[in-house]
């Protein structure tokens, strides 16, 4: 994933998400992002650890840079943006592995960001200094919610990494040992390697779903509405 490439995947946003309950005793951390040939979200990255914070969230944004150079060779992983919640262990890890452009790039869902809206505000009173500290919070955020200041308006506005955590639990993914988690991971990964395979072949192994062109053409509808305007700007 890398936006100046040429790769089907180089316009291609980067879900993050962190799930507990799918091994025992582990936080799940997944990295997804939608392919337009498959017309799915595909698991690029998934890691058991302890806790979700900036040391693992760290570990795991580094091992992924390092995985996708030593593959691509010369590649790197630069997204066009990446996608999480409001965690703030998130934008620490991405700053410290990727530095501070990749962070502006990227944004939280619309609904975890509205969530820590409500949190925030429980915590201000009627103070200067209280409404300084909002206006500050909210300065930082400007981009993950409103249009005027998003550096891509095609970013998504949910984090879809939750489909592949949801995937897990549909499929009994629950509670499992670590060695279990990771052959479900590899069996994943060659069902997604052989569609991609046909698909060069030129034969149909995927339905009738949403393109990358599809989605952005939703999304470009979605900014141009009135509704949008009045809501976001």
């Amino acid at each position: 994933m890398n936006r100046f490439g040429t790769h089907q995947l180089s316009h291609s946003y980067f879900h993050v998400d962190a799930k507990a309950d799918r091994c025992k005793q582990f936080m799940t951390i997944t990295g997804s992002t939608f392919h337009p040939l498959l017309k799915q979200l595909v698991p690029l990255a998934i890691m058991e650890c302890p806790s979700e914070n900036k040391q693992f969230l760290s570990v795991f944004f580094s091992n992924l840079k390092e995985a996708i150079k030593e593959k691509f060779e010369d590649e790197e992983f630069d997204p066009t943006g990446i996608i999480c919640d409001e965690a703030s262990c998130n934008w620490q890890a991405m700053q410290e592995i990727f530095g501070r452009d990749l962070v502006e790039r990227s944004k939280s869902c619309d609904f975890h960001y509205k969530q820590r809206i409500n949190r925030t505000k429980g915590k201000i009173t009627s103070g200067d200094d209280d409404k300084e500290i909002f206006k500050t919070w909210w300065n930082k955020r400007r981009a993950h919610w409103c249009y005027a200041f998003r550096p891509d308006h095609f970013a998504p506005g949910a984090n879809l990494a939750e489909v592949t955590n949801a995937r897990f639990f549909h499929r009994g993914s629950v509670n499992l040992s670590l060695i279990a988690a990771a052959l479900d991971d590899v069996v994943d990964s060659l069902i997604f390697e052989k569609r991609y395979k046909k698909i060069g072949e030129n034969i149909k192994v995927t339905g009738s779903g949403r393109t990358f062109f599809n989605i952005r053409e939703t999304e470009l509808k979605r900014i141009s509405s009135p509704k949008s305007k009045t809501k976001y700007n």
